[in-house]
């Protein structure tokens, strides 16, 4: 009998907080970052913190003491509580000097080991052997609950030393085992049923009353939008495209009236009570859901929306912010800004209080708090979300160097990608999430404006994923590469569902553009791994790789440099018109001038024969149709019965 799992989005009872009294965990702050970890505003508590490394680890295995591990984040609200009260308590700091050794690790910073040992949110405060293997672990703690949390660790250590050796043992060949090839098995579902269990749910867990999906904690759901939003291309579903701009609609109740930013997600039912951080990754998917939804309906609210998103964005994490250390950073953009402000008195002023003011009364209250991290895949997510809206709007900015900018400055030598920038100190190296949304990013600039350089770093940073990172006989990708020197679940082969989702969509886009059959397979075989054996998970965002691996794009090439003064403007046209074509799915390739003499009838690398410049031309197996040089007579060749190749 197959097993039903839901997934992370909108059918499952997500953990998002603390249920410690009336305190929720997920919600701010850190203002810095310095060697030993997060650097809060106020003085820093007597606590040696250390560095998540090996030293750290031999340190606590040679004097016979566990590790006390603070997983924070720069916009955790109850981090910034706990770092500033809890751990200032002299009776703790006592206990941790004489029994532990102290790590402190930022999630935005770190997250291959803040997804390995979270626990129940931020701050998670955990306890590991000496060799990194997670023993003990609560969420906030005040002062008190800390003293008898770490007592009671040490006690009970010292009474069961000989179990727990045994437990951290069986956990080192646990590690060990994640580095087997897995096993393709037979899905339970077929694709279309899977596609189908997956539109039903979210039919069914449409909140009638208040909108969006499910009950509390209320979140945006922005992976079941876009899912809505490709069924109902595909399908030709007016309902299905009624129900995504239903939930687009209701999300706006998490935006900020004033600043414009999203929030990550709210409370109640009623959309009421919002944590207050507004994270950088959000406010791309945001920005992306709301231009799809504005070019598929036409409505101002959505462009308005997204328009005040993008002003958010742009005022306050864009990295030449003033005063907030944007020569170091240069990705664009940073992580986020905390919910909580620090006022001009030295106290704190809530998210709660603060965000009922008005503009002029919270410029009064004081600046807002910055994080001065960059992280590469939500830059990435943002350059992409900023092409995508600047082709709707029509604009000409240059966002199309972001993918460039962030190879430049987190790019090691020998390939991969480091996840995050702080100063000039650089973290997380070779993560699968940054490589692929990178890797999409330059796909996005090159399917935008053109230019071989974005497909060449592209394929550059497919080479080393593939050979870094991928499971080529059970199918999907490594969380990280191997490293055979790395301290407890970091050892782990751990095969991460969302970056994998992304992962199947980049080769997949891979294979429409450059006809490699391996990229084709690559992306099949990540679908299969996600959807092996008979565990049904049902997940938006796995749902449209399946839709998408299922449909055939329509393929468009563009002649025409949009630079050369001649054909510029008209090729510019056009570039945009076949970018924004009226299909479920659109490939567009580019030559900057029609070839002298006619090579094959193939995709993508023979043009059409007698080629126009500017033009538009569709290539389906059957060969080359258009040209169309006037961008408003698209349909002309979108209309017609697409050959299957």
């Amino acid at each position: 009998m197959s097993r039903l799992v839901f997934a992370r989005v909108v059918f499952a009872s997500v953990i998002v907080g603390l249920s410690l009294g009336a305190s929720p965990a997920r919600s701010a702050a850190v203002a810095a970052v310095g060697p030993g970890g997060p650097v809060f505003a106020t003085s820093p508590p007597p606590i040696e913190w250390r560095e998540w490394s090996r030293e750290a680890f031999d340190e606590a295995k040679a004097k016979h003491k566990l590790v006390l591990l603070d997983i924070t984040a720069t916009w955790c609200h109850w981090c910034r509580v706990m770092a500033e009260e809890s751990y200032a308590d002299s009776a703790a700091v006592a206990e941790i000097a004489a029994n532990f050794i102290p790590i402190r690790v930022d999630y935005d910073l770190r997250p291959d080991i803040g997804d390995r040992y979270l626990t129940n949110g931020w701050p998670t405060t955990g306890i590991l052997s000496a060799n990194g293997h997670l023993l003990l672990a609560k969420t906030y703690l005040p002062a008190v609950p800390l003293r008898e949390f770490l007592n009671e660790a040490v006690r009970f250590y010292r009474v069961n030393r000989q179990q727990v050796d045994r437990k951290v043992a069986e956990a080192e060949k646990a590690v060990a085992r994640t580095w087997q090839p897995d096993s393709l098995l037979p899905p339970t579902l077929s694709e279309e049923e899977y596609i189908e269990r997956n539109i039903e749910a979210l039919r069914d867990s449409e909140d009638k009353e208040h909108g969006g999906f499910g009950a509390a904690p209320k979140t945006a759901h922005w992976d079941a939008i876009s899912f809505l939003l490709r069924a109902a291309d595909a399908r030709r579903d007016d309902g299905l495209r009624a129900l995504a701009v239903r939930a687009t609609a209701a999300a706006l109740a998490l935006q900020d009236s004033v600043d414009g930013g999203f929030f990550r997600f709210a409370l109640e039912p009623d959309w009421t009570k919002p944590r207050y951080e507004r994270l950088l990754d959000e406010q791309a998917k945001a920005l992306s859901i709301l231009t799809r939804v504005y070019r598929a309906t036409g409505e101002e609210r959505f462009r308005k929306a997204a328009d005040r998103v993008a002003g958010f964005v742009g005022k306050f994490l864009h990295t030449r912010v003033p005063g907030h250390g944007a020569e170091a950073s240069g990705l664009g953009w940073y992580q986020s800004v905390r919910p909580d402000v620090r006022r001009r008195d030295g106290s704190w002023m809530a998210g709660e209080v603060y965000f009922r003011l008005s503009r002029e009364a919270r410029d009064r209250a004081g600046p807002l708090t910055i994080s001065r991290i960059a992280t590469a895949d939500a830059a990435a997510r943002m350059g992409s979300a900023f092409m995508n809206y600047d082709r709707t709007i029509q604009s000409t900015r240059l966002y199309r160097r972001v993918p460039g900018n962030i190879i430049r400055l987190m790019s090691q030598a020998g390939g991969g990608l480091y996840h995050a920038r702080s100063g000039v100190a650089r973290h997380g190296f070779g993560l699968l999430a940054d490589q692929i949304l990178v890797g999409e990013a330059l796909l996005d600039a090159y399917e935008g404006h053109g230019g071989t350089g974005m497909l060449a770093r592209a394929d550059s940073i497919a080479t080393w994923v593939r050979a870094n990172l991928e499971d080529p006989d059970g199918g999907g990708f490594r969380y990280a590469p191997r490293d055979t020197a790395a301290m407890g679940r970091l050892r782990a082969g751990d095969k991460p569902e969302a970056a994998n989702v992304e992962a199947g969509l980049f080769f997949l886009r891979r294979y429409w553009l450059n006809g490699r059959q391996e990229d084709g397979e690559a992306a099949e075989r990540t679908a299969r791994h996600l959807q092996s054996g008979d565990k049904i998970v049902l997940d938006p965002a796995r749902a449209e790789l399946v839709l998408r691996l299922r449909q055939e794009p329509v393929r468009l090439l563009v002649i025409g440099g949009a630079r050369e003064a001649r054909v510029g403007r008209a090729a510019e046209e056009l570039r945009i018109a076949a970018r924004n074509a009226p299909v479920p799915e659109v490939v567009v390739r580019f030559l900057d001038a029609a070839p002298r003499t006619s090579g094959p009838i193939a995709w993508p690398d023979g043009p059409p024969p007698n080629a126009k410049s500017p033009a538009i031309y569709r290539w389906t197996a059957t060969g080359w149709r258009g040209p169309v040089t006037d961008p408003k007579k698209l349909d002309e060749i979108l209309d017609k019965p697409i050959a299957e190749p």
